[in-house]
């Protein structure tokens, strides 16, 4: 398997950015969400594209101090939401995805529902 790499937005202020492309998560992987700056804020965008069903992404803990427990966010079918994660919480501090956040579809049996887009916010 191989993770989607997300190409986040990055908003200037009393600008308008252009939105990221939406990623689809890969069955029984992650995509994941550069998150290289410190102490930044992202806003990220996660969309179910299945019209009969809720999804549950889970945005994985970082391995750092603050990484303390998973964050998991139902969707339900035909939506979209929008969350902002704070980069200490979520972050990746070693490892092979050092600097990045990782999101999931909870599924195993995944039917590449979720998609995923990010925004650096000012």
């Amino acid at each position: 398997m191989t993770a989607a790499a997300v190409t986040s937005a990055v908003i200037k202020r009393n600008a308008a950015t252009a939105m990221g492309t939406f990623v689809q998560i890969p069955t029984n992987d992650v995509c994941l969400v550069d998150a290289g700056k410190d102490d930044q804020k992202i806003c990220i965008h996660i969309k179910n594209s299945i019209t009969n069903a809720t999804h549950t992404a889970v945005i994985s803990k970082g391995n750092g101090l603050q990484g303390v427990k998973d964050l998991e966010i139902s969707i339900a079918q035909s939506s979209g939401v929008v969350t902002v994660v704070e980069s200490g919480a979520y972050k990746q501090m070693s490892g092979d995805n050092k600097g990045k956040i990782l999101i999931k579809d909870k599924s195993t049996t995944n039917t590449n529902a979720l998609q995923v887009a990010a925004v650096v916010l000012p």
